[in-house]
C-alpha cells in the first residue's frame, strides 16, 4: 500500500541533513510491504545552495514561497498527498521495523478509530505498564497523542479538511487533540508501533521557533479559539463521559460557537 508521509524540514547544515537522511531511509526500510511517497517541505529557501540532494525516487522536497508557518506549510504538503493514510513526522524520527503494520492491524481491529501515533519505547518508557492494553485511546497530549508523528486516515479530512493556520508552531497538536474530540473522532496510541523521537531538533536549532518567539502568541491563538485552561479540562471530562455512553450527538453543545474549520 501506498502512504504519504509529509516531513517538515530546516535544513542549514550538514548535521541537519543527515538527520534528514536518517530520518528518510529509516522510514523506507521499516517497511516490506507499503511504500511511502515523501514530500519534504523545506523551510530553508537557499536549501539548493547547499548543494545537498536526496537521493530517492519517492521524495519530493518543495520549497515554499511563504514564510514558515507549521500547519500551513503541513497543509501544503496536504495538497500534494492522495493516499488513503497521511503522516505527519517530523524530520528527528528513526522507525522501527513495521511500525506502520502495527498502526493498520490496530485499524481493523478498530475499525471507527482514523488517527494514531506511534510509541517511542526509548524515551517514553514511563508509560510502559501504565495501560491494560497495547492500544491507548483518547487524546491527551504525551500520553495518547504526541506531535513528533501523526498517523490519520483520509477521512479526517472530511471533518478539518486542513490544519488551522492561526498557530505558526506551538500548540498545533492541541488544537488537533480538541478538534478530533470536538467531531467525535477516535484516536489511538499504538503501543506496539515504534519510532524513536531525537527531540526538538529545529526549535533547538533556531530562535525564532522558540516558545519565548512564537509559543506565547499561539498559546494565546488556542486559548481564544478554545477557551480558558479550566473550561478546557470541564469540557474534556464531559465529553469522555459522553463517548463512554454513547452520547456522542451531544457534543455539539459542548463546543457550541467554537469555528468547526
Amino acid at each position: 500500500m501506498r502512504v504519504d508521509v509529509i516531513i517538515l524540514s530546516l535544513c542549514t547544515d550538514t548535521n541537519q541533513y543527515q538527520m534528514n537522511v536518517d530520518c528518510i531511509e529509516t522510514l523506507i526500510s521499516s517497511e516490506k510491504e507499503h511504500e511511502f511517497n515523501i514530500i519534504l517541505i523545506e523551510s530553508n529557501k537557499d536549501f539548493h545552495d547547499l548543494d545537498f540532494s536526496y537521493n530517492y525516487d519517492n521524495v519530493n522536497v518543495i520549497i515554499p514561497e511563504a514564510a514558515f508557518n507549521y500547519n500551513a506549510f503541513l497543509n501544503i504538503g496536504i495538497k500534494y498527498s492522495s493516499s488513503e493514510y497521511i503522516v505527519v513526522a517530523n524530520n528527528d524520527l528513526l522507525f522501527r521495523e513495521n511500525w506502520l503494520t502495527e498502526i493498520l492491524l490496530c485499524q481493523r481491529e478498530f475499525p471507527l478509530v482514523h488517527s494514531f501515533c506511534p510509541f517511542d519505547p526509548e524515551n517514553e518508557s514511563a508509560l510502559v505498564g501504565q495501560y491494560p492494553s497495547d492500544v491507548m485511546f483518547g487524546y491527551e497530549l504525551d500520553k495518547e497523542l504526541v506531535g513528533y508523528c501523526i498517523v490519520f486516515n483520509r477521512r479526517v479530512l472530511k471533518v478539518m479538511p486542513e490544519f488551522d493556520e492561526s498557530f505558526t508552531y506551538y500548540y498545533q497538536d492541541n488544537d488537533y487533540a480538541n478538534t478530533l474530540r470536538m467531531h467525535n473522532v477516535k484516536h489511538a496510541r499504538v503501543m506496539s508501533s515504534h519510532v524513536i523521537h531525537l527531540g526538538s531538533q529545529t526549535s533547538e536549532q533556531k530562535s525564532d521557533y522558540s516558545f519565548k518567539s512564537r509559543g506565547m502568541k499561539d498559546v494565546d491563538v488556542f486559548l481564544k479559539k478554545w477557551g480558558g485552561w479550566k473550561l478546557q479540562w470541564y469540557r474534556n471530562k464531559v465529553h469522555a463521559i459522553l463517548v463512554s455512553k454513547n452520547l456522542t450527538f451531544l457534543t455539539t453543545f459542548l463546543y457550541w460557537g467554537i469555528s468547526k474549520n
